[in-house]
């Protein structure tokens, strides 16, 4: 009998709420949307599983409706400012060879969990294993990079200081916006890799003229590593897109 604590069948009925208001969101609703939940603290359930289970069913209608009034105070919100002009495309060219010795000004981050290593910059700061109690989700080490030190917690939102993320993804998602330029086919470590620079415009879900840079590279089990930035976090978007670029010259794939 299915946990009812895991959440599997919350989350499979939340999206079907949340679609029903909102078919098309675009790729950074949901780290827009747990950055709001950042600073709320954990607490763990003190009902029996049954309880819980018929609460959570309710509380799907409930979050789905307080996620729409959300929605309308993130679409008014004003795009927070970048240092330096946005990029306007992706860049014309990409080279991501991997190299097995690490690059100056680079330190080597393991993620065993999903898979990769990677270098990031000696003066940005990566997320440690962090583990969970029963029912949380653990966060595997090296998904989330950033200029200024940053704390993430299991099944929590992402604070803004997190300037770019990895994570696993079934497939290509949309492009959710206007295509800035051309989209880059290119390899990572002899896998086939895509980099794109879209522009969210007047969506519903964030500020008009958000600009979202993303890799996706193809895994050996068919599935997609996500590497992404966006013009919404904290700091330098036009910095950011250039350390992912460096990044991804670095990662190396199991």
């Amino acid at each position: 009998m299915t946990d009812p604590r895991d959440g599997s069948e919350i989350e499979r009925r939340l999206p079907q709420a949340l679609h029903a208001a909102a078919p098309t969101p675009s790729n950074d609703l949901a780290d827009r949307l747990l950055r709001r939940t950042a600073e709320t603290p954990q607490r763990r359930p003190l009902l029996s599983g049954a309880v819980v289970t018929a609460l959570s069913f309710a509380a799907v209608a409930v979050v789905a409706a307080f996620i729409g009034l959300q929605l309308g105070g993130l679409a008014r919100e004003t795009p927070p400012p970048v240092g330096g002009e946005p990029s306007g495309s992706a860049p014309a060219s990409l080279t991501a060879s991997p190299s097995a010795t690490v690059a100056p000004g680079m330190v080597p981050c393991e993620n065993p969990t999903d898979g990769y290593t990677v270098q990031y910059p000696t003066d940005w700061h990566a997320n440690p294993p962090v583990p969970a109690p029963s029912g949380l989700d653990p966060v595997a080490p090296c998904r989330f990079f950033g200029e200024e030190p940053f704390e993430v917690r299991p099944n929590a939102g992402l604070p803004s200081s997190v300037a770019i993320s990895f994570q696993l993804v079934p497939d290509v998602r949309p492009e959710g916006g206007t295509l800035r330029g051309e989209s880059i086919t290119t390899t990572v470590d002899g896998r086939e890799a895509i980099a794109r620079e879209v522009d969210i415009g007047e969506g519903v879900f964030m500020p008009p003229g958000t600009l979202v840079y993303e890799w996706f590279i193809e895994l050996a089990d068919g599935q997609f590593l996500l590497v992404s930035t966006d013009s919404s976090r904290d700091g330098d978007y036009a910095a950011h897109q250039a350390v992912l670029d460096r990044m991804m010259e670095t990662l190396q794939l199991d």
